[in-house]
């Protein structure tokens, strides 16, 4: 069977009339994945979560037990902010607490990372090597 053939006029009004039809826009997302906002959670959670690792040093011997009180520590920061908005102090948003989660990863991550990295897997913190009759290592600014 043959395809139908439409004529050139009815064509150019088809055209014509598509092209003419109004246009709405798509509404724009108000809480976008990759806003301003989010690069802050993230980078605020990161930065939490490390100083909270390197507050945990001299309290707990083994690094998961650091890692855990970091983790513990941005979770409860990140999560704290989006109860505060959501008391209707600002837009309280699943995506930014995504992020939030993110950075706290990042920043335990990388902290428990140097951490090893300086002590070694293997090796005990410095109580254990004090108690070993070994010298501390200390650092001097």
């Amino acid at each position: 069977m043959p395809a139908p053939r439409v004529s050139a006029p009815r064509a150019l009004a088809l055209g014509v009339w598509l092209l003419s039809a109004p246009v709405t826009a798509a509404a724009q997302d108000a809480d976008p994945w990759f806003g301003r906002d989010k690069a802050l959670h993230f980078g605020v959670e990161v930065g939490i979560s490390a100083a909270s690792y390197g507050a945990a040093v001299p309290l707990w011997d083994e690094p998961w037990q650091r890692a855990l009180f970091a983790a513990g520590v941005g979770l409860s920061v990140g999560a704290g902010k989006e109860l505060y908005d959501a008391t209707g102090q600002g837009d309280p948003s699943l995506r930014d607490f995504t992020w939030d989660v993110l950075g706290c990863a990042v920043g335990v991550g990388v902290s428990w990372l140097v951490d090893v990295a300086l002590r070694g897997p293997g090796e005990a913190p410095s109580r254990s090597a004090a108690a070993r009759g070994a010298a501390p290592v200390l650092l001097r600014f």
